[in-house]
Parts: C-alpha cells; sequence; structure tokens
C-alpha cells in the first residue's frame, strides 16, 4: 500500500527556540491565527531547558502542519534557521522569533507581493517595535535595500523564495547576531527587494531580547560584515 504524500505548503515558516518559554505561546497564536493558511510551520528547539519544548510538542500534536525538531547541544540562532530550512519544502522562506508576533495579515501580503513581482527574489514590510508588555514603542519604516550598507534596513518581517536559500548556502554559523544583515547583504547582489509599505510584524524588545542581551557583540559583527561586504 502506498502512503500518500504531504501536499507541498506554498510558505514554509521556521522558528528557532532556546528558552523562549515566556512568550512562546504569543508566537505560535500568531502563526496560528494567519489568514494565509498554505504554510508549515517548522520549530527548531536548540537545546531549551525550560519549558518551551513542551510548548512546541504540544503545538506539534495539534496541528499537522507543525514539525518539532529539537538540536543539542545548543547551535545559536544561524545554525537553528539552517537546521530549520534544511527540512523546508515550501516555494517561499521566511522566520520569526519566540518573542515576536506576526500581524494576521503578514503572509497573505508578503506571498501577494512575491507573487506579483516575479522579478524580486525577497519581500519585506513595517513594523512595529513593542516592549515587554506588548506596548507599541514606535513604527519603523523599513529599506531601501540600496541603502543595506548604511545599516540592516531590510526589517523583521519578510518572505523571500526558495532558491534565494539555496544560492546563498543559508545563514552563517559564524555570525550569531548578525546572520540576517549578513544574508541581506549577500542576496542584494543578486536579487531585488520589494518593500510592502504596511505595518505587517511586532518586533519585541525587552531584557533577554538578543538584542539586548548580544548588543556589544553583534554590533562588532556588523562592523565585520560590512566591511567584507565592501
Amino acid at each position: 500500500m502506498t502512503t500518500a504524500k504531504a501536499p507541498v505548503p506554498r510558505v514554509s515558516l521556521v522558528l528557532p527556540v532556546h528558552n523562549g518559554e515566556a512568550y512562546l505561546a504569543e508566537a505560535l497564536a500568531s502563526i496560528a491565527a494567519q489568514s494565509f493558511t498554505d504554510y508549515e510551520l517548522i520549530c527548531v528547539d536548540d537545546a531549551s531547558s525550560d519549558g518551551s519544548p513542551a510548548l512546541l510538542t504540544a503545538a506539534a500534536a495539534t496541528d499537522s502542519r507543525i514539525q518539532y525538531v529539537r538540536i543539542d547541544p545548543n547551535g545559536g540562532l544561524p545554525a537553528a534557521l539552517n537546521a530549520g530550512f534544511a527540512r523546508a519544502r515550501g516555494e517561499y522562506f521566511g522566520w520569526t522569533s519566540d518573542d515576536n508576533v506576526l500581524r494576521p495579515a503578514m503572509l497573505a501580503r508578503l506571498v501577494a507581493a512575491l507573487d506579483d513581482h516575479p522579478e524580486c527574489g525577497i519581500a519585506h514590510s513595517d513594523y512595529s517595535v513593542i516592549d515587554g508588555s506588548g506596548i507599541v514603542q514606535e513604527t519603523v519604516r523599513v529599506g531601501p535595500a540600496e541603502n543595506l550598507l548604511l545599516g540592516n534596513n531590510v526589517g523583521a518581517s519578510f518572505l523571500y523564495r526558495r532558491e534565494v536559500d539555496f544560492a546563498l548556502g543559508g545563514y552563517d554559523p559564524d555570525l550569531f547576531g548578525a546572520e540576517d544583515y549578513d544574508f541581506w547583504l549577500r542576496a542584494a547582489a543578486h536579487y531585488r527587494f520589494h518593500h510592502v509599505p504596511e505595518d505587517l510584524y511586532l518586533y519585541r524588545k525587552h531584557p533577554r531580547s538578543l538584542t539586548n542581551s548580544r548588543a556589544a557583540a553583534i554590533q562588532a559583527l556588523t562592523t565585520a560584515v560590512v566591511v567584507e561586504a565592501l
């Protein structure tokens, strides 16, 4: 008897998690609430020691679109992303963090942008910054990608074509904290970006976020990435 293969989703979304219990349920709920439903969610537990594994296991048990993957020992964010995308089957790739929130129309609007602009490899949108309590602090307008050398202005809300990940060889595991900036700089040499002028994402800043806890290391790596690009 032949077992039917699961249909290939249009979007593969990776959720790397390392001790993210505090906001993880909210992050998962925001993905489940997407108006666009043709996606798979690959949750990569990067050696968490809190309640994250239990939350992820429960989510995978209740939604067939969710995969739960654990890597051990802790490999860091870029290694977790690469582990997730190695399992991805979708046409469009994206990722989010365990403390951030997708607005309900995010996937729908970014999929439509890539569908409508086949000449572009990456679609990205504006977003809002929230605090630990979820209160909006500011709204950020991203881009243009032509100014990437001046700073990582792609933002936190994006999708890109599967071929982009394959062409670039994924994220550099040695650039934990600046892996996304490096990825966008390398992508800009070969692909066009399309900006969606809508606030589609909530990016959370709090004392334990990577932006705060690794600020000095991220700044040093960012400088190195820019020098390499130049």
